[in-house]
């Protein structure tokens, strides 16, 4: 997905007003001008509506942070660091430190902006496809590695990955005030389950 010059001083000026903390339904069209350093009619030149430049702001950036997850990841040489890092990045997620994946899940003030989403990005399933993409090259990694066996079928396979992915974000949600040494003491028992089943 490409945006101009333009359009990305615009979305950086957005998560520049998220960092203040400032609900959504507070931001006005001049508060995103200001913090983008543009005039308002700039903003209205490439948006249509303050809903648009939220939504679009909340893609870009969100497309930011899964390229950064990857990334990370492709540099990632053994089956095991791969897991370690999608790992690292659940823990993340889950403990509110991507924003833009947190407001998503949140209800407060941005039901317009979630409509906008219906008709303009299937935000679901760009991010499962990037999130497959990541599993793939784990699973890649595992075969070659003699960790998966490569008898197993794909889905089962892929199954057993979001599967145990979804568990480790599930019980650390559970948790409000997790220790550190309980989310590694979790990770690893995710990992131990991991190449149990796909051994």
């Amino acid at each position: 997905m490409n945006f101009s010059k333009k359009e990305i001083e615009i979305f950086e000026g957005f998560s520049k007003l998220i960092d203040t903390n400032i609900s959504i339904n507070n931001i006005k069209v001049e508060d995103i001008a200001k913090s983008s350093g543009v005039g308002k009619g700039t903003v209205y030149s490439y948006f249509k509506s303050k809903e648009e430049v939220i939504a679009k702001s909340i893609v870009y950036n969100i497309i930011k942070e899964i390229n950064f997850i990857v990334e990370k990841s492709d540099k990632e040489n053994t089956f095991e660091s791969k897991c370690m890092v999608a790992f690292e990045e659940i823990v993340r997620v889950v403990t509110s430190k991507y924003k833009y994946f947190q407001m998503l899940s949140a209800s407060d003030g941005i039901s317009k902006v979630l409509g906008y989403f219906n008709y303009e990005y299937d935000i679901k399933n760009m991010f499962s496809s990037y999130i497959l993409g990541l599993i793939d090259r784990a699973i890649q990694q595992g075969i070659e590695e003699n960790v998966i066996n490569k008898n197993l079928d794909k889905d089962y396979i892929v199954s057993v990955f979001i599967s145990v992915f979804s568990g480790i974000s599930v019980r650390i949600r559970f948790f409000e005030d997790i220790s550190e040494e309980e989310i590694l003491k979790q990770r690893d028992i995710s990992y131990n389950i991991l190449i149990k089943a796909l051994s």
